[in-house]
């Protein structure tokens, strides 16, 4: 499912609000956050020799979050610490 979406972070990096599909999403709770594998064997041909950490991991967060509507849901976003710096929305867990 991977979109990219736009998210606002506080002092100590983690998400705080996020927009999706028009919408904006505040973040209800303390995200957790963890490290997961890229998928290096269909990325491989883009990384570039030696450019150091962060290569083969990406950083997820699951965030409990609502939009204006009262819309509740968990969700997982990943960050990837690369050039573009992007973030991604990748599971929507529906209450």
């Amino acid at each position: 499912m991977e979109k990219t979406i736009a998210v606002s972070v506080n002092q100590a990096g983690e998400p705080v609000k996020f927009s999706w599909q028009g919408a904006t999403y505040a973040v209800l709770s303390k995200p957790v956050r963890w490290f997961a594998r890229k998928q290096w064997w269909s990325e491989a041909n883009h990384v570039q020799r030696g450019i150091g950490p962060g290569v083969l991991e990406v950083e997820m967060w699951r965030v409990k979050a609502a939009n204006e509507s009262q819309e509740t849901g968990m969700f997982e976003i990943m960050h990837r610490n690369d050039s573009k710096h992007a973030w991604h929305l990748v599971r929507i867990y529906h209450s």
